[in-house]
């Protein structure tokens, strides 16, 4: 009897070893049937620069650790872009400009974060939740589309958190003001000489630092020192929190109490004193 007993004791414990099953194409929710776990969610869909409907390509998940109890835990997005295609080909048009954008919410126990992030290729966050929502949609700006251009997204979320890089995810931001006039170049103003371009800095994105470089885009080099080219972090009540020369610094943190990030041209204005051109990326957590 004792040698029956330990046959059916190693039976029933490799029948508990087994991997769970997922059905073909099966992904990103419970298999209701068998009540096993997935694993990974996905979703992909087709934008566009001038889409006047507003699509978006959406992914929701609810992580799970036994079919009831949620677990928070770590999961990382990763993101991908297809190839650009012209709507409506016209013959000797381009293509024109996209700006995939990119919602992420985690939420534990109905509350939520929010992060917003600029979608390139190579591009993954990482977060810590009991779900997931992400929205993807186009944000380029009407006066920079050229000609409707359409495009490819894919979505992944799988267990797991991102390698530690240098690199940060990051947003560009819309709406650099230069003048009383917004710049439709997502993240990228060009200031005159004297000028100043503003940026009112996003409080719900998740935004904890700035990349900011500058640069007259000539062939013969100007050295912008701190006399010349300036960033100054600005609070709620209009104080400089943080000046630097931005030039070759990369990423810096933003003060906790910025509100907004002037980008000032401090060459005196005269015949042959060029623009300088800032780009501005915000490295969002993740």
């Amino acid at each position: 009897m004792t040698r029956y007993l330990s046959i059916l004791l190693v039976l029933v414990t490799l029948l508990g070893c087994q991997e769970p099953f997922l059905g073909d194409g099966e992904t990103g929710t419970i298999d209701e049937e068998s009540m096993k776990l997935y694993t990974g969610w996905s979703a992909n869909g087709t934008l566009s620069s001038e889409d006047l409907a507003g699509r978006s390509v959406h992914l929701q998940a609810n992580f799970q650790n036994d079919g009831n109890q949620e677990d928070a835990s770590g999961y990382t997005v990763q993101f991908s872009v297809g190839p650009k295609r012209l709507i409506a080909p016209i013959i000797g048009t381009t293509f024109g400009n996209i700006t995939p954008t990119a919602d992420i919410v985690w939420s534990v126990e109905g509350n939520e974060v929010r992060r917003t992030v600029s979608v390139v290729n190579g591009l993954s966050v990482s977060g810590v939740g009991q779900g997931c929502k992400v929205e993807i949609y186009d944000e380029t700006p009407a006066a920079d589309v050229g000609q409707a251009t359409e495009y490819d997204v894919s979505v992944l979320l799988v267990p797991g958190v991102r390698p530690a890089t240098q690199q940060v995810p990051y947003y560009a931001p819309l709406g650099i003001d230069v003048g009383g006039v917004l710049s439709f170049r997502p993240g990228s103003a060009i200031v005159p000489p004297g000028g100043t371009g503003i940026l009112t800095v996003p409080q719900d994105i998740g935004a904890t630092a700035v990349c900011i470089t500058a640069s007259t885009g000539q062939t013969t080099p100007v050295i912008l020192t701190d006399l010349l080219a300036q960033a100054q972090h600005i609070n709620f009540g209009g104080n400089i929190v943080k000046a630097y020369n931005p030039t070759n610094l990369g990423w810096v943190p933003l003060h906790p109490h910025t509100d907004r990030i002037f980008l000032y041209n401090l060459q005196a204005a005269g015949p042959g004193v060029p623009n300088i051109v800032f780009t501005l990326l915000l490295g969002i957590d993740g």
